[in-house]
């Protein structure tokens, strides 16, 4: 189950040195919760590390049921993941 993140202050963000509104929040069957925020590789992504790092560092702390995951197209950036390697991962959670 998914559900698009609403952003500007209207949905979940991840407040940190900037507020991040991750695109989706994804509910696996077995209960885990997924931040996921989405790249097209066309895109600028001038943020992306920023993101990337806030992301992670929520995942840290916010406890074993809980995952951040950035994925681009086909070229993710470093500590993000391509579309094809994300739907595995999120098929084994």
């Amino acid at each position: 189950m998914s559900f698009v993140n609403l952003s500007r202050g209207k949905g979940f963000r991840i407040n940190g040195f900037f507020n991040h509104y991750p695109d989706l929040i994804v509910k696996t069957k077995a209960g885990k919760i997924i931040a996921l925020e989405t790249k097209g590789d066309d895109r600028d992504n001038s943020d992306s590390e920023l993101k990337l790092k806030l992301g992670k560092l929520w995942e840290s702390k916010a406890g074993r049921d809980y995952r951040y995951m950035m994925v681009f197209d086909n070229n993710p950036i470093d500590g993000a993941e391509r579309l094809a390697d994300a739907l595995k991962k999120i098929g084994r959670l």
